[in-house]
């Protein structure tokens, strides 16, 4: 993942920006649980922590300015900036 993110830093122009998808977590108990169970049963382990990211932190540690995160039902839209 830090190999793309550099390389994604690498061709955005000056001032470009990044949107990133990722999972979020659920807010309520009943679709915390019935996520956790599609995730579990659909996808391997690693899938499972993107949920626990420092996004802020990884992206701020390969050259990416966080500008956002904006959270839906079940995953975030990420924006950084070069």
């Amino acid at each position: 993942m830090v190999t793309a993110l550099k390389e994604m830093l690498r061709v955005l122009k000056t001032e470009g920006t990044a949107y990133l998808v990722d999972y979020g977590r659920e807010e309520v108990f009943l679709n915390q649980w019935l996520f956790a169970a599609y995730l579990k049963l659909s996808y391997p382990r690693r899938v499972r922590e993107f949920l626990d990211y420092d996004w802020n932190q990884i992206l701020t540690s390969t050259g990416f300015r966080m500008d956002s995160i904006e959270r839906y039902r079940a995953s975030r839209l990420i924006c950084a900036t070069k």
